[in-house]
């Protein structure tokens, strides 16, 4: 095991301590865990602290209520703590420090069995729940009874499948499917949904929600709405759905993170106008403006699961103008005010949704319907943005003209033209106003 070297003092400065929980199960997996949690068995965790700043450690007592130390802001240390259920939802648990509590009683009040390992100071792994097996086997098992206290575990559940490309075990679903995620706070919603983002197989997070009865209200609309199998063979918008996020998800491989929540929400997100917008016409099924009509739900869908505002307004956009390229291709002119409708998003994003929605058709074959688009959109240099203005307020005060209303009014007009590819360069604007005999200083009583 692949221990790290500050995590390894930690540990041999203890003589019961043992990493725990996503770093023994990710080690296992094979894949890479930055995380590290320490859990020191018949210790006080004053003592513990003491100890670690003997040794040189920082130690953030931050979480000392409820028995935890950050050492260095890097590791977690803490003691076993009993929870104890007083009211509902997330937060309805007294917690205190249980010092006396076995490894084994200590691993079974994790969420799922693949969790409640525990990795001693040479490697080995105490395995008490079966862990290992169900991390083999892609299970998602619940350790005890006590996983139904919380129901932020179901939403653990989804982000494991997206990620780890995992199923639910019937008997944690049905645990799943009678709990109230209701009280839940916005920031642990949104803490679970952008993991999900981040996993190779989102739509397994979805189908686990599916199944479970668990899916959000937007989302569960989608599940029977029809589609003309002309165009969509695969089956239902949520099918479809479930294609597309996967596909983005594949695009995504190399984004930055604020592009890849941005893509995958907005793959999540794209079809919601579907449901009120479905009709029967002339033999097939239709979803006409149902671009535009999808803006609604998402916003409604993203807030509750406390989306912060810069993603849900970066969605919403592309939202609008996936289907751009079933009205032919665009003149210049339009690729400009295209440009400009997308912000904040982009002509960059925009393609990957396109290509994401495209590819979601199985067994249609795959492909961008926007690559022309994006090659014209970088040599207009305007694939990450829209057009910056080329007149601006200093160059009409050099020109005489004083701030004011007006001012704003005819940097307007000049944007206007500039979209419309009346000019793009000073010495184009100058040309071009002489040639429309205008003199900015003569239209200060525009406003």
């Amino acid at each position: 095991m692949n221990i790290p070297p500050k995590a390894q003092k930690i540990l041999d400065l203890f003589e019961n301590a043992m990493i725990v929980g996503g770093f023994v199960r990710d080690e296992i997996k094979g894949v890479p865990c930055s995380d590290v949690d320490i859990e020191v068995y018949g210790c006080h965790l004053e003592r513990i602290e003491r100890v670690l700043g003997f040794q040189g450690f920082k130690v953030d007592a931050v979480g000392k209520a409820f028995g935890i130390l950050k050492v260095d802001n890097e590791i977690d240390v803490s003691v076993p703590r009993r929870e104890n259920k007083i009211g509902v939802g997330h937060r309805g648990f007294a917690m205190e420090p249980d010092t006396g509590m076995s490894v084994k009683d200590a691993a079974a009040r994790r969420d799922f069995t693949m969790n409640s390992l525990a990795m001693d100071s040479d490697g080995t792994i105490h395995d008490h729940f079966d862990g290992i097996q169900d991390i083999e086997c892609g299970r998602l098992m619940h350790t005890s009874p006590a996983f139904s206290e919380d129901p932020l575990r179901v939403l653990r559940g989804m982000q494991f499948a997206s990620r780890f490309d995992m199923w639910m075990d019937p008997a944690t679903r049905a645990l799943c499917a009678e709990m109230d995620l209701s009280e839940l706070p916005k920031e642990r919603i949104w803490a679970e949904w952008k993991k999900w983002a981040g996993g190779r197989f989102p739509s397994k997070g979805l189908w686990l929600l599916a199944d479970c009865s668990q899916l959000p209200l937007e989302l569960w609309d989608l599940k029977g709405c029809p589609q003309d199998p002309v165009w969509h063979p695969e089956g239902d918008v949520f099918v479809h759905t479930c294609h597309v996020v996967d596909q983005a998800a594949r695009l995504a491989v190399n984004l930055p993170e604020t592009d890849r929540l941005v893509l995958l929400f907005a793959a999540l997100c794209h079809d919601l106008g579907k449901p009120a917008t479905t009709e029967f016409i002339d033999g097939h099924w239709r979803a006409r403006g149902h671009c535009e009509a999808g803006v609604e739900p998402s916003r409604v869908f993203l807030e509750r699961i406390g989306a912060p505002q810069w993603l849900i307004d970066a969605v919403a956009p592309l939202i609008v103008e996936h289907l751009v390229h079933a009205g032919g291709p665009l003149s210049d002119r339009g690729v400009r005010r295209l440009a400009v409708r997308l912000d904040p998003s982009n002509i960059g994003m925009l393609t990957l949704l396109a290509e994401a929605d495209h590819c979601g058709r199985p067994p249609l074959a795959h492909g961008s319907p926007l690559e022309g688009l994006a090659e014209r959109a970088l040599i207009m240099l305007i694939e990450d943005g829209k057009p910056e203005p080329i007149v601006m307020g200093r160059h009409l005060i050099a020109l005489g003209m004083k701030p004011g209303p007006a001012m704003g009014v005819l940097l307007a007009e000049y944007f206007e033209a500039q979209l419309d590819g009346e000019f793009d360069d000073m010495e184009g604007w100058v040309r071009w106003r002489i040639n429309m005999n205008q003199d900015p200083t003569a239209t200060e009583d525009r406003g």
